[in-house]
This record gives structure tokens, C-alpha cells and sequence, in this order.
């Protein structure tokens, strides 16, 4: 990856470009920063998996004294603590930047090469961090599920501190945990991860383990392998092998996402008949037998006792491709995220509609079954058009067109577009979903989507909603004013495709300004041979408080002089200022045409 970006920079809105020499299958933001202050970018080539931290403070080059001679033999235990326990490896400010286009520089990079492509990269969420019994661990390691091209699952645990430049090889070989997750060997179309810790005090379990919390990984191909490993509080202790799915259900999903809120397994997992189905996991503790084989493969539409059960399926509405009712089916999904704390569902098509699914609607409560959205829309009405109309014949005639302000303004947007759409080709698009904790303890949503090459944005899902349906109940995130879905343009893609986005993390001010809370957060958008980096510059702001008097200005000598004149405070020095100054006005007035 290219340490130096091309910047591109205009009025408060600054584009970096990193281009990379290999093809990017996915990307991602760990939510949790470094130690060190970095932020750590994730993502898949086609020889594994690179790790980037972006911005915060550097790592010392010179090798701390302890570990000279014993790199070939220095054990795991011994080298995580050299890494988290050493409070002065790192240098005590952070790299300068330009004060013309000020942005973070890359710090340090890792590859770790798995023998195969990375092609899904999933990581935890954590809207309200963190819960006491997971506090160090969730500070210390990354967890990072990742899916191969070979059919292969893993889960990593990674420390978030950055290794050294002369620290690199060893750190992946010996500081780096992998657990292989048992599966069929279908590729994985989606990954999704959560963590969550146990009710009340860490548990002990077989083997005097005491654990305190467990890693969810979910996958979806042929079939929906649902993993559970337990989590001790203890940073250096190791994963569990055993890797064997808790459930396999035998539907073919293309989306899976977790449940957002800490205390709640739910999964939401998106099939190719179009619909969003959810399904609820047992709760840790409880006695659950492990699949053995294919023959144990849970139905996806049968209920087995307590433990695991068919909450809600939402379902999309239906089109006919050729006008015809006897050819209706269901809209396909691109992907669908869970909203609004887990009560709201938002999901994309693949005709550009976008709609929200409500689980307090009486239609789910009554049913189990949702048909219809609560609030939904459409992205690129001029580009659906283009494909409805593209196997009519065009007339003859001249292919030149007056350019008038509109037509200027849609050959402005496609430049900065990106692989220009083929009619009859599948759309692509996806969602990407950060939260916001604010000072009062609510906890808000920034959504991003993107479809096909164009991106949108809702800065606070929240105001989006009150807005939308029109409730002053709310909890005073939401006004008439509220923005609404926005058209982010000036991203140049370089005629390339979008592999995925994901959304960096707010600055404090936008977490604690009242003006800032909707503000467009910076985002990642990873094209197939380069990194875009959407980044807004912060306003200049006086050093002069709110509430304060301004700063009072000099006034001219003249306007001095009269000033005490009037005070009765002038003196002959002042006097004679006046003087000579009515003499010069003199001067120069002119009467009539005199020259």
C-alpha cells in the first residue's frame, strides 16, 4: 500500500487515493482504537489478510534491550507482555501535519499471508463499549473473522498495538492467535461476528474455565454455520479449539448480521427467495449439542424445542420483470442492517429501492410476518430509467444534445463515477453502519450505502426516522430540519467498482457539539485496486470564546485625538495632530471643475 496518497482537496472536503499493487476483495474499520492512537484499517487481497494503522504515535525503532539475541526464542506469553506492558516504546508526539490538507499518515502495516485470498472481513460492533468483565480485552485484541477462497473460516485474535518495523515477522508467528472454524467448504458470502459477555459474574465452565463472555461468528453459503467460542477476561489467555457449529441451518443466505444490542443473540440473515429472517440462539450456559454431521442440519423452517427458534421473517415486495402478474416474485436483497438499537431493520434492493422494516409493527406482532415498510424510497430514478428503456430501439436522429444546467450537472457526476452499469448486468451495493455515543447516553446511527457507484448518507439514522414518520415523541434527536438521505459526490473511483465502505470514527466534537451531531463522518471506500479516503476538514474556529466581548479594535489617530478632545483629556501633542490634519483636509477639496 502506498504510504504517500494523491490528495485532492476542495473548499473543506479533502480526497486521499491510496493505490495498492494487488486486488482488494473487502475492507474494514476495527471500531476500537490502538493503544498508540492509531486507527486500524483491515483488509483482503489475494494473499491474505494486511493490517494498516492509521495516524496516532509511531512505535520506536530502537529494539528495547530486553528482547536484543532473543527474538528465535522468545516465547508468546513473554513477547505480549513486552508489547502491551512497555509504556515508553512509542514516540511522544504523533507525525505533523500539513496545515493546507492536514490528515494522518499510515504508521505502520502488517501482512499476514494465509495461503489463499481474504474474501470477507468481519469485526465486531460495540455501540455502548465496553462491559467490566471484557474491558481489558476489548481494549488489548481485536477480534476479526475472515472467509478464504478455499472454503476455509478463521477467527483471529490480533493485539491492537502495532509491532515494530524490525518486530514484524516474529510479532505475526508468535503473537497472532488463529482458530480454524469447522464448515463444509462452501465460500462464505457474508461473515458476521459479535461478542458478548455473560450475565452477572464470569461463569466457570469444564476445566475450571472462567469465562467471561463468548465470540459469535456466523457464515452464510449453501448453508448457515452459527460458531460459539468462550472468552476469558485474561488478555493472554488462549482461544478454545474446539470449533464445531452450535447450529447449521440449511438455507442459503447471502447477508448475515448480529443483533446490535450487548445482551440480546438474534441474527438476521438474508436468503435469495427475498426475505430477512431472524433467528434467536440459545444463551450462554446453556446445554447445547454440537452437529456432527450433515444429516444434523437444523430445517430453516422448523423449531427445535426452546433454545433456537424463528423470530420475525420481513418480507420485500414483488415486481414483474415483464409485466406480467404470473411471473411476479419478491425483489431481491443487495443487503439489510439492523437499525435504530435492533428495532428497525433497513434494507437495500436490486432495483435501487430502499425500505425500513419496523418489529414494532402489529403486522410482525400478529403474524411473525412483515410485507410491508414503514418508510421506503429509491436511489438512481434516472439510471433505472436508462435500464427499463435500454431494449427499446432509439430513434434516429442527431446523438447531440444541448447542454442546458441540468445536462451539465449529470456529465459533472459521471466523472466522478465509477464502472458505468451494463444493462442486464446484477446491481451491486451494500450498508455500512457505525454508532455515535452521545454525552446524554443515547446511542445514535450513521448509515452509508452504496449503489452500484453511487454513494448516500444518513448522518443520524435517529432524526432520519422521527422525521420520516413524523413523531415529536422523540427523545430530541429528531426535528423538521433533520437531514435526510444525501448523495455524497466528487468520489473518483478511477472507473472502478466498489468493494465495500466503512465509516471511520467520529471526532469528539462531533460527539459532544450540539451543531456537529449530523455531520458526514470520513469514510474508507475500498475500489478494487485502491483506497479512497472521503475526509471533511474541520472549520477554523476563533480562539475567541462564545459568550466573550470581542477583542476592541485600534482606532485611527484622528478618531483618537477627537475621542479625548471630547474627554477632555487631549493634550498639545494632540492638538497639533488635529490641527495638521484639518490643514490637509483643506487641501484637497476642490471646488466645481478646478484642477
Amino acid at each position: 500500500m502506498a504510504t504517500e496518497p494523491r490528495v485532492w482537496k476542495r473548499d473543506r472536503k479533502l480526497r486521499l487515493s491510496y493505490e495498492v499493487s494487488h486486488r482488494i476483495h473487502c475492507s474494514s474499520i476495527y471500531p476500537i482504537a490502538a493503544p498508540n492512537g492509531s486507527t486500524v484499517l483491515l483488509y483482503g487481497h489475494e494473499k491474505g489478510l494486511r493490517i494498516v494503522w492509521r495516524g496516532g504515535r509511531r512505535v520506536r525503532e530502537q529494539p528495547p534491550k530486553s528482547s536484543r539475541g532473543r527474538a528465535n526464542g522468545l516465547g508468546r506469553s513473554e513477547h505480549a507482555m513486552m508489547i502491551d506492558g512497555d509504556q515508553d516504546e512509542y514516540e511522544g508526539e504523533e507525525d505533523e501535519q500539513d496545515s493546507d490538507c492536514p490528515y494522518p499518515t499510515i504508521t505502520q502495516d502488517v501482512d499476514i499471508e494465509v495461503g489463499a485470498a481474504v474474501l470477507r472481513i468481519a469485526v465486531p460492533s460495540f455501540p455502548s463499549l465496553p462491559f467490566s468483565p471484557l474491558l481489558d480485552l476489548t481494549k488489548s485484541h481485536m477480534f476479526v473473522a475472515l472467509a478464504y477462497s478455499n472454503g476455509m473460516n478463521t477467527l483471529f485474535k490480533i493485539p491492537l498495538a502495532p509491532p515494530a518495523s524490525y518486530d514484524r515477522a516474529v510479532w505475526v508467528e508468535k503473537v497472532i492467535e488463529e482458530v480454524a472454524l469447522s464448515s463444509d467448504g462452501s465460500i462464505a458470502n457474508d461473515l458476521a461476528i459479535k461478542i458478548l459477555p455473560v450475565d452477572g459474574e464470569p461463569r466457570a465452565e469444564a476445566q475450571d474455565r472462567l469465562i467471561a463472555g463468548q465470540v459469535l461468528v456466523a457464515s452464510t453459503a449453501k448453508a448457515v454455520n452459527i460458531w460459539r467460542l468462550g472468552l476469558k477476561a485474561d488478555p493472554t489467555a488462549k482461544l478454545e479449539t474446539s470449533t464445531d457449529p452450535i447450529a447449521r441451518l440449511a438455507l442459503t443466505g447471502r447477508k448475515v448480521s448480529f443483533h446490535p444490542s450487548s445482551g440480546i443473540a438474534q441474527l438476521s440473515i438474508t436468503d435469495t427467495s427475498g426475505a430477512v429472517r431472524i433467528f434467536e440462539l440459545p444463551a450462554l450456559g446453556t446445554s447445547t449439542q454440537r452437529p456432527s454431521s450433515r444429516t444434523s442440519i437444523t430445517s430453516a423452517h422448523a423449531v427445535h424445542g426452546t433454545e433456537r427458534r424463528w423470530v420475525t421473517s420481513y418480507l420485500t415486495p414483488f415486481f414483474s420483470p415483464d409485466g406480467t402478474a404470473s411471473l411476479a416474485r419478491r425483489k431481491k436483497i443487495l443487503d439489510a442492517k439492523w437499525i435504530l438499537g435492533g428495532r428497525a431493520i433497513f434494507a437495500l434492493l436490486h432495483d435501487g429501492e430502499w425500505g425500513i422494516w419496523s418489529s414494532t409493527s402489529t403486522a410482525v406482532s400478529n403474524k411473525n410476518v412483515d410485507e410491508d415498510f414503514a418508510i421506503h424510497g429509491f436511489l438512481g430514478t434516472s439510471s433505472t430509467a436508462e435500464v427499463a428503456d435500454a431494449g427499446k430501439q432509439k430513434k434516429a436522429g442527431s446523438k447531440l444534445a444541448p447542454m442546458t444546467p441540468n445536462t451539465r450537472k449529470a456529465k459533472a457526476e459521471n466523472l466522478f463515477s465509477g464502472s458505468p452499469r451494463t444493462p442486464g448486468t446484477a446491481s451491486t451495493g451494500g450498508i455500512s453502519i457505525a454508532y455515535t455515543a452521545h454525552r446524554s447516553g443515547q446511542v445514535d446511527e450513521s448509515l452509508v450505502l452504496w449503489y452500484d457507484g453511487a454513494i448516500y448518507s444518513i448522518p443520524s439514522v435517529q432524526a432520519f426516522w422521527q422525521r420520516s414518520t413524523n413523531n415529536s415523541s422523540g427523545s430530541g434527536f429528531g426535528s423538521l430540519y433533520a437531514p435526510g438521505l444525501t448523495h455524497i459526490t466528487d468520489i473518483d473511483l478511477m472507473n472502478e467498482h466498489i468493494t465495500s465502505i466503512s465509516q471511520f470514527a467520529s471526532s469528539a466534537a462531533q460527539t459532544s457539539s450540539l451543531g456537529q451531531m449530523n455531520t458526514q463522518r470520513d469514510l474508507l471506500i475500498s475500489a478494487e485496486h485502491r483506497f479512497i479516503i472521503a475526509q471533511n476538514l474541520a472549520p477554523p474556529t476563533s480562539s475567541r470564546p462564545l459568550f466573550s466581548a470581542p477583542a476592541p479594535t485600534e482606532l485611527p489617530p484622528p478618531a483618537r485625538d477627537q475621542l479625548m478632545l471630547d474627554a477632555g483629556e487631549l493634550d498639545l501633542g494632540g492638538m497639533n495632530r488635529m490641527l495638521e490634519h484639518m490643514a490637509n483636509d483643506a487641501k484637497t477639496k476642490r471646488v466645481g471643475f478646478a484642477s
